[in-house]
Protein backbone atom coordinates (compact mmCIF):
# COMPACT_ATOMS: atom_id res chain seq x y z
CA UNK A 1 0.00 0.00 0.00
CA UNK A 2 2.51 2.76 0.75
CA UNK A 3 5.15 1.71 -1.67
CA UNK A 4 7.37 5.63 -1.50
CA UNK A 5 7.51 7.38 2.00
CA UNK A 6 8.31 10.89 1.20
CA UNK A 7 10.37 12.68 4.74
CA UNK A 8 10.32 16.63 4.99
CA UNK A 9 14.00 17.74 6.40
CA UNK A 10 14.77 21.43 7.85
CA UNK A 11 17.94 20.89 9.79
CA UNK A 12 16.13 20.53 12.59
CA UNK A 13 16.01 17.78 15.78
CA UNK A 14 12.20 17.47 15.61
CA UNK A 15 12.65 16.94 11.59
CA UNK A 16 15.52 14.11 11.74
CA UNK A 17 13.99 12.31 14.78
CA UNK A 18 10.43 12.18 12.49
CA UNK A 19 12.34 11.04 9.62
CA UNK A 20 13.79 8.13 11.34
CA UNK A 21 9.95 7.19 12.11
CA UNK A 22 9.49 7.79 8.13
CA UNK A 23 12.70 4.59 8.54
CA UNK A 24 10.78 2.67 10.75
CA UNK A 25 7.90 2.77 8.18
CA UNK A 26 9.18 2.08 5.32
CA UNK A 27 11.33 -0.75 6.77
CA UNK A 28 7.99 -2.03 8.07
CA UNK A 29 6.11 -1.41 4.84
CA UNK A 30 9.28 -2.75 2.49
CA UNK A 31 9.12 0.62 0.81
CA UNK A 32 11.39 2.82 -0.76
CA UNK A 33 12.04 6.13 1.75
CA UNK A 34 12.91 9.52 -0.16
CA UNK A 35 14.27 12.59 1.82
CA UNK A 36 13.36 16.03 0.94
CA UNK A 37 14.53 19.75 2.07
CA UNK A 38 13.08 23.34 0.78
CA UNK A 39 15.07 26.12 1.63
CA UNK A 40 14.03 29.55 -0.15
CA UNK A 41 17.60 30.42 -0.78
CA UNK A 42 21.01 29.04 0.50
CA UNK A 43 21.77 30.06 4.61
CA UNK A 44 22.84 28.57 7.91
CA UNK A 45 20.97 25.86 7.87
CA UNK A 46 22.17 24.40 4.39
CA UNK A 47 25.19 22.38 6.88
CA UNK A 48 22.56 21.14 9.38
CA UNK A 49 20.22 19.93 6.59
CA UNK A 50 23.33 18.14 4.74
CA UNK A 51 24.43 16.46 8.10
CA UNK A 52 20.82 15.61 8.67
CA UNK A 53 20.69 14.04 5.28
CA UNK A 54 23.88 11.87 5.91
CA UNK A 55 23.15 10.23 9.44
CA UNK A 56 19.43 9.50 7.67
CA UNK A 57 21.07 8.03 4.70
CA UNK A 58 23.46 5.85 6.93
CA UNK A 59 20.96 4.94 9.01
CA UNK A 60 18.49 4.00 6.42
CA UNK A 61 21.57 1.56 4.76
CA UNK A 62 21.87 -0.20 8.01
CA UNK A 63 17.70 -0.60 7.74
CA UNK A 64 18.53 -2.17 3.92
CA UNK A 65 16.45 0.89 2.78
CA UNK A 66 16.23 2.01 -0.47
CA UNK A 67 16.64 5.77 0.12
CA UNK A 68 16.64 8.85 -2.31
CA UNK A 69 17.20 12.59 -1.45
CA UNK A 70 16.19 15.74 -3.01
CA UNK A 71 17.80 19.47 -2.39
CA UNK A 72 15.69 22.11 -3.85
CA UNK A 73 14.64 25.65 -3.44
CA UNK A 74 11.52 28.13 -3.76
CA UNK A 75 8.52 27.67 -1.68
CA UNK A 76 8.35 25.02 0.54
CA UNK A 77 4.41 23.36 -0.11
CA UNK A 78 4.93 23.96 -3.92
CA UNK A 79 8.16 22.20 -4.07
CA UNK A 80 6.75 19.47 -1.79
CA UNK A 81 3.53 19.20 -3.98
CA UNK A 82 5.74 19.31 -7.49
CA UNK A 83 7.43 16.13 -5.83
CA UNK A 84 4.89 14.12 -4.52
CA UNK A 85 2.77 14.22 -7.85
CA UNK A 86 6.02 13.66 -9.98
CA UNK A 87 7.77 10.73 -7.87
CA UNK A 88 3.77 9.41 -7.23
CA UNK A 89 4.92 9.55 -3.44
CA UNK A 90 2.08 7.20 -1.20
CA UNK A 91 3.00 8.79 2.23
CA UNK A 92 4.71 12.20 3.59
CA UNK A 93 6.21 12.31 6.91
CA UNK A 94 6.46 15.53 8.78
CA UNK A 95 7.80 16.94 11.79
CA UNK A 96 5.37 19.51 14.26
CA UNK A 97 7.40 22.90 15.18
CA UNK A 98 7.94 23.64 18.13
CA UNK A 99 5.26 25.57 20.30
CA UNK A 100 5.26 29.48 19.25
CA UNK A 101 3.81 32.20 21.39
CA UNK A 102 0.36 31.00 20.85
CA UNK A 103 1.62 27.58 21.73
CA UNK A 104 0.34 26.27 18.93
CA UNK A 105 2.01 23.24 16.88
CA UNK A 106 -0.45 22.10 14.51
CA UNK A 107 -2.47 25.46 13.65
CA UNK A 108 -1.11 27.20 10.89
CA UNK A 109 2.24 25.46 10.65
CA UNK A 110 3.78 23.52 7.45
CA UNK A 111 1.92 20.21 8.04
CA UNK A 112 -1.14 21.29 8.36
CA UNK A 113 -0.83 22.74 5.11
CA UNK A 114 0.50 19.71 3.27
CA UNK A 115 -2.44 17.57 4.76
CA UNK A 116 -4.42 20.72 2.83
CA UNK A 117 -3.01 20.55 -0.57
CA UNK A 118 -1.02 16.92 -0.96
CA UNK A 119 -2.72 14.59 -2.74
CA UNK A 120 -1.45 11.73 -0.84
CA UNK A 121 -2.07 10.36 2.86
CA UNK A 122 -0.12 12.60 5.61
CA UNK A 123 1.74 11.78 8.60
CA UNK A 124 2.93 14.25 11.27
CA UNK A 125 5.04 13.77 14.21
CA UNK A 126 6.00 15.59 17.51
CA UNK A 127 8.55 14.06 18.68
CA UNK A 128 9.52 14.51 22.92
CA UNK A 129 11.72 11.18 22.96
CA UNK A 130 12.08 9.13 19.97
CA UNK A 131 11.88 5.54 20.50
CA UNK A 132 10.90 3.92 16.97
CA UNK A 133 11.48 0.32 17.35
CA UNK A 134 11.67 -0.05 21.22
CA UNK A 135 7.82 1.38 21.23
CA UNK A 136 6.02 -0.70 23.14
CA UNK A 137 2.43 0.26 23.68
CA UNK A 138 0.86 2.35 21.24
CA UNK A 139 -2.14 4.51 22.30
CA UNK A 140 -4.83 4.29 19.14
CA UNK A 141 -7.99 6.81 19.77
CA UNK A 142 -10.69 5.57 17.00
CA UNK A 143 -13.62 7.88 16.68
CA UNK A 144 -14.84 6.14 13.37
CA UNK A 145 -13.44 2.58 12.55
CA UNK A 146 -14.75 2.77 8.74
CA UNK A 147 -13.15 5.51 8.15
CA UNK A 148 -10.02 4.52 5.81
CA UNK A 149 -10.69 1.46 7.61
CA UNK A 150 -7.82 -0.59 5.08
CA UNK A 151 -5.21 1.77 4.80
CA UNK A 152 -5.13 2.27 8.62
CA UNK A 153 -5.45 -1.04 9.28
CA UNK A 154 -2.65 -1.56 7.14
CA UNK A 155 -0.50 0.96 8.68
CA UNK A 156 -0.78 -0.32 12.43
CA UNK A 157 -0.61 -3.83 11.75
CA UNK A 158 2.42 -3.95 9.65
CA UNK A 159 3.93 -1.42 12.20
CA UNK A 160 3.01 -3.66 15.21
CA UNK A 161 3.68 -6.63 13.36
CA UNK A 162 7.50 -5.32 12.75
CA UNK A 163 8.25 -4.26 16.28
CA UNK A 164 6.19 -6.63 18.36
CA UNK A 165 4.12 -3.58 19.18
CA UNK A 166 1.18 -3.75 21.47
CA UNK A 167 -2.04 -1.34 20.38
CA UNK A 168 -4.22 -0.12 22.18
CA UNK A 169 -7.60 1.07 20.66
CA UNK A 170 -9.46 3.65 22.54
CA UNK A 171 -13.05 5.03 21.82
CA UNK A 172 -14.47 7.65 23.80
CA UNK A 173 -18.45 7.54 23.59
CA UNK A 174 -19.53 11.28 23.38
CA UNK A 175 -22.11 12.74 25.72
CA UNK A 176 -23.11 16.24 26.07
CA UNK A 177 -21.70 18.00 29.20
CA UNK A 178 -25.49 17.92 30.76
CA UNK A 179 -26.25 14.23 30.68
CA UNK A 180 -22.43 13.69 31.96
CA UNK A 181 -23.82 15.49 35.26
CA UNK A 182 -26.21 12.58 35.39
CA UNK A 183 -25.06 9.55 34.17
CA UNK A 184 -25.74 6.89 36.49
CA UNK A 185 -22.93 3.99 36.88
CA UNK A 186 -25.07 1.64 35.18
CA UNK A 187 -25.69 4.00 32.53
CA UNK A 188 -21.77 4.50 31.90
CA UNK A 189 -21.56 0.91 31.78
CA UNK A 190 -24.28 0.07 29.45
CA UNK A 191 -22.17 2.96 27.41
CA UNK A 192 -18.88 1.65 27.79
CA UNK A 193 -20.34 -1.62 26.44
CA UNK A 194 -22.42 0.35 23.19
CA UNK A 195 -18.85 1.59 23.19
CA UNK A 196 -17.05 -1.90 22.46
CA UNK A 197 -19.43 -2.89 20.42
CA UNK A 198 -19.07 0.27 17.66
CA UNK A 199 -15.31 -0.65 17.32
CA UNK A 200 -14.75 -4.36 17.32
CA UNK A 201 -14.89 -4.61 13.94
CA UNK A 202 -11.81 -3.05 13.80
CA UNK A 203 -10.45 -4.88 17.02
CA UNK A 204 -11.44 -8.21 15.63
CA UNK A 205 -9.10 -7.52 11.99
CA UNK A 206 -6.54 -6.54 14.06
CA UNK A 207 -6.57 -9.87 15.68
CA UNK A 208 -7.18 -11.77 13.16
CA UNK A 209 -4.06 -10.78 11.75
CA UNK A 210 -1.97 -12.20 15.03
CA UNK A 211 -1.44 -8.25 16.36
CA UNK A 212 -1.28 -7.80 20.01
CA UNK A 213 -4.68 -5.34 20.57
CA UNK A 214 -6.26 -4.56 23.78
CA UNK A 215 -9.54 -2.49 23.84
CA UNK A 216 -10.71 0.68 26.34
CA UNK A 217 -13.96 2.64 26.09
CA UNK A 218 -14.46 6.10 28.01
CA UNK A 219 -17.91 7.97 28.09
CA UNK A 220 -16.89 11.57 28.00
CA UNK A 221 -18.35 15.26 26.98
CA UNK A 222 -14.55 16.25 26.15
CA UNK A 223 -12.52 14.10 23.53
CA UNK A 224 -9.28 15.72 23.62
CA UNK A 225 -9.34 15.64 27.46
CA UNK A 226 -10.17 11.46 27.44
CA UNK A 227 -7.53 11.23 25.30
CA UNK A 228 -4.71 13.44 27.52
CA UNK A 229 -6.03 11.63 30.58
CA UNK A 230 -5.91 7.69 29.01
CA UNK A 231 -1.88 8.81 27.69
CA UNK A 232 -1.35 10.06 31.29
CA UNK A 233 -2.65 6.78 32.97
CA UNK A 234 -1.06 4.45 30.80
CA UNK A 235 2.48 5.31 29.70
CA UNK A 236 2.35 5.02 26.08
CA UNK A 237 5.13 4.92 23.77
CA UNK A 238 3.80 6.96 21.39
CA UNK A 239 0.16 8.59 20.28
CA UNK A 240 -1.29 7.52 16.67
CA UNK A 241 -4.36 9.37 15.67
CA UNK A 242 -6.04 10.13 12.85
CA UNK A 243 -7.10 13.57 11.95
CA UNK A 244 -10.47 14.45 9.88
CA UNK A 245 -11.79 17.40 7.27
CA UNK A 246 -12.34 19.51 10.08
CA UNK A 247 -9.13 19.26 12.21
CA UNK A 248 -7.27 20.18 9.22
CA UNK A 249 -9.13 23.33 7.68
CA UNK A 250 -9.63 24.67 11.21
CA UNK A 251 -7.30 27.44 12.23
CA UNK A 252 -8.94 27.80 15.43
CA UNK A 253 -6.20 26.95 18.24
CA UNK A 254 -8.96 26.23 21.01
CA UNK A 255 -11.18 23.88 20.03
CA UNK A 256 -8.88 21.77 17.61
CA UNK A 257 -8.68 18.37 19.09
CA UNK A 258 -5.41 17.90 17.29
CA UNK A 259 -3.75 20.87 18.53
CA UNK A 260 -5.16 20.05 22.43
CA UNK A 261 -3.78 16.74 22.52
CA UNK A 262 -0.61 18.37 20.90
CA UNK A 263 -0.31 20.67 23.93
CA UNK A 264 -1.25 18.24 26.81
CA UNK A 265 0.97 14.84 26.48
CA UNK A 266 4.48 14.09 26.90
CA UNK A 267 4.85 11.50 24.41
CA UNK A 268 5.81 11.48 20.82
CA UNK A 269 2.42 11.69 18.52
CA UNK A 270 1.61 10.74 15.54
CA UNK A 271 -1.25 12.53 13.45
CA UNK A 272 -2.24 10.63 10.27
CA UNK A 273 -4.29 12.27 7.75
CA UNK A 274 -5.36 10.01 5.15
CA UNK A 275 -6.56 11.35 1.85
CA UNK A 276 -4.74 8.85 -0.87
CA UNK A 277 -7.25 8.12 -3.98
CA UNK A 278 -5.02 5.83 -5.00
CA UNK A 279 -6.18 2.44 -3.03
CA UNK A 280 -7.08 -0.73 -4.65
CA UNK A 281 -9.01 -3.67 -3.16
CA UNK A 282 -6.69 -5.85 -4.84
CA UNK A 283 -3.82 -4.47 -2.04
CA UNK A 284 -6.40 -5.20 0.62
CA UNK A 285 -6.50 -8.67 -0.37
CA UNK A 286 -2.42 -8.68 -0.73
CA UNK A 287 -2.66 -7.77 3.17
CA UNK A 288 -4.79 -10.38 4.43
CA UNK A 289 -2.77 -12.81 2.30
CA UNK A 290 0.45 -11.45 3.94
CA UNK A 291 -0.41 -11.75 6.81
CA UNK A 292 -1.86 -15.48 6.44
CA UNK A 293 1.28 -17.03 5.31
Amino acid sequence: MYKKILACIDGSFNAEAAAQYALDLAQACTAECQLVSVLEKENERTKQILASFQRLVHRAKQKHINIHTHFLYGKPISQIQNLVKKENIDLVVASSRRADWEKRFFIRSVPQKLMLYLPCSVIMVRVVSYRGGRAKKILVPLRDWRYYFKERLYFLSRFATTFATKLVIFHIKAISNNKSKFLTREEITKLKQIGKQTIHPFTDALKELGIKTESKVEVSANLAQAIIAEAARGRYDFIFMGAYQRDVISRAVEGNLVEEVLRNTLCDIMVWYPQSRRLQKSWWQKIVKAFRK
